[in-house]
């Protein structure tokens, strides 16, 4: 049943990944990740972007932390397409966990065309270690591929295993509009090699979002993600992910 599934989970993803490619991308009308720059003379922009979520997944589908967390990042971005951001996660709780992380992040953001390149640097501060990730991605209409680094920047607890990782994705993002509403769709699989002490494994991950916007400056948005891996692995499992948020721009 499982092999089935995979069949026809790989036959669906190639036909949208076609589509996708043949297809001008609409307007964004809901965006959580790095900001996008659509013009030189554009103004300084400032998001800010906070959700409620029913865990903390990693990107390689690790459990980081298994209750609610509410994650929020405020990002400026400049005319020229650099910008700063700070990304912080926090459980109710008064216990040192993952779930609680800051991230500072600064990067370059640019269109050429059709083709969008990202490039940027973080900084992790988690529980009982500080991490560096280096990230790079290229996209052209709703098609995207990327690469990831990882390497351990601080050690503040000796029970920790760090290890040194890299990661490729590739994928569609799709984003429509009707009115007020939006709608945002993204489907890719990843590959990593083993950042963090996890097993190296192929992860799918697909995310479905609503989004409605408030005003002209406030969006709200509800989505769902799924991250399961392809790899047989024994330190991750298939996980359904809710999330519902808002962002407000300034």
């Amino acid at each position: 049943m499982q092999k089935n599934e995979f069949k026809i989970g790989i036959i669906v993803w190639v036909v949208v990944f076609l589509v996708a490619l043949m297809s001008p991308s609409p307007a964004s009308a809901q965006t959580v990740s790095v900001p996008v720059v659509q013009e030189e003379s554009a103004g300084t922009s400032v998001v800010f972007t906070t959700a409620l979520r029913k865990a903390y997944i990693g990107l390689q589908g690790g459990m980081y932390h298994d209750d609610m967390v509410q994650q929020s990042d405020l990002t400026v971005t400049l005319p020229s397409g650099l910008y700063f951001s700070g990304w912080g996660s926090t459980d109710f709780t008064n216990q040192k966990n993952y779930g609680k992380e800051f991230d500072a992040i600064i990067g370059f953001s640019y269109n050429v065309g059709e083709v969008n390149i990202d490039v940027n640097q973080q900084y992790f501060v988690l529980q009982g270690y500080d991490a560096l990730n280096t990230n790079a991605e290229v996209s052209f209409r709703s098609v995207f591929v990327s690469g990831e680094i990882y390497f351990p920047a601080r050690m503040t607890n000796d029970d920790v295993v760090l290890e040194n990782g890299w990661a490729v994705n590739a994928g569609i993002r799709k984003d429509f509009s009707k009115g007020a509403f939006g709608f945002s769709f993204e489907e890719g699989v990843r590959y990593d090699s083993g950042a963090f002490g996890y097993e190296p494994a192929w992860i799918h991950r697909g995310y479905l979002g609503i989004s409605l916007e408030m005003n002209s400056k406030t969006t709200f948005f509800t989505g769902v993600r799924l991250t399961q891996p392809i790899t047989n692995v024994t330190d991750r499992s298939r996980f359904v992910n809710w999330e519902i948020g808002i962002s407000r721009t300034r």
